[in-house]
């Protein structure tokens, strides 16, 4: 969220002529932290008892005991709170709003419901990409069309994300009741239908698609040359849709494909947007 944040706020101030690294940028991200931890800390506390039966969460502080719920929740709403306010102070009322409708939708809504239906991913995607949108408003004071596009591009990318994921893990998922696609659907065909729709409508949702005929011709560059990057950062998934785990663990740690695959979003989302700094500043 800080990095895709990060980027939506430098494309703001450039659209505005301005620089980003300025007093602003660091208030933007101070807040859009503290309102991120309070809603990270909230979801840990509504699934502390379902994080303890997966091993890939089983270590978080209060699923394995080291936070009470109480300490949990109280610091939750601290963050949330204050990162609200911060960005009251800083920003502008459209920000604060963004950012508390992303906390709510995250929490109140997504966090349910993954208990409950497999859609629980389409809704979770809303939050999820949030971040350049909250950095472009920020910036800007308004929702514009390259922001959009911006939302967009992450918007879609993540169903490809989601389903490699949930696909690496639906052993846990499954046993702690949560009701992802490839637990619902385990033969695997159900869940590379869906990342390669998703993974497809990231082309449309270039920054050149949506601005076009918005007068926002180095977006369009630089959108045509960011967006055909981003599905294929999950070929592991679709190259074996239906292989069984056979009983193995997936693996982990900073060198597996696995966790480059996880980290990659918000690493090219940013580096499409320095890379392209140039092209921006153009008249």
């Amino acid at each position: 969220m800080l990095v895709t944040g990060w980027g939506g706020f430098y494309l703001g101030s450039m659209q505005s002529g301005i620089s980003s690294v300025q007093r602003g940028l660091l208030d933007t991200l101070l807040g859009i932290g503290l309102v991120s931890a309070g809603a990270g800390a909230l979801n840990e506390a509504l699934e502390r008892r379902i994080d303890a039966r997966m091993k890939r969460t089983a270590d978080r502080p209060m699923a394995a005991g080291r936070f009470t719920l109480a300490q949990g929740v109280m610091a939750g709403l601290a963050a949330l709170a204050l990162g609200a306010c911060w960005l009251a102070l800083t920003t502008n009322p459209l920000t604060v709003a963004l950012a508390l409708l992303t906390a709510f939708t995250y929490v109140a809504i997504y966090t349910p419901l993954k208990r409950v239906t497999a859609l629980a991913t389409f809704i979770g995607a809303f939050p999820g990409a949030m971040g350049p949108l909250l950095g472009w408003t920020a910036a800007r004071g308004r929702i514009e069309w390259p922001a959009v596009a911006l939302f967009a591009i992450l918007f879609v990318w993540q169903f490809p994300h989601f389903m490699a994921i949930a696909w690496l893990y639906r052993d846990d998922y499954a046993h702690a009741g949560i009701r992802m696609l490839p637990v619902v659907q385990p033969d695997g065909w159900s869940t590379v239908g869906e990342a390669l729709f998703f993974a497809g409508g990231d082309d449309s949702c270039k920054p050149g698609a949506l601005a076009a005929g918005h007068g926002q011709p180095d977006l369009r560059r630089a959108g045509r040359r960011a967006g055909p990057d981003l599905p294929g950062l999950h070929h592991s998934l679709l190259q074996h849709p239906a292989r069984p785990n056979r009983g193995r663990k997936p693996q982990a740690g900073p060198r597996s494909a696995q966790g480059q695959c996880h980290l990659s979003a918000p690493a090219v989302y940013l580096a499409h947007a320095l890379r392209h700094r140039e092209t921006l500043r153009k008249p």
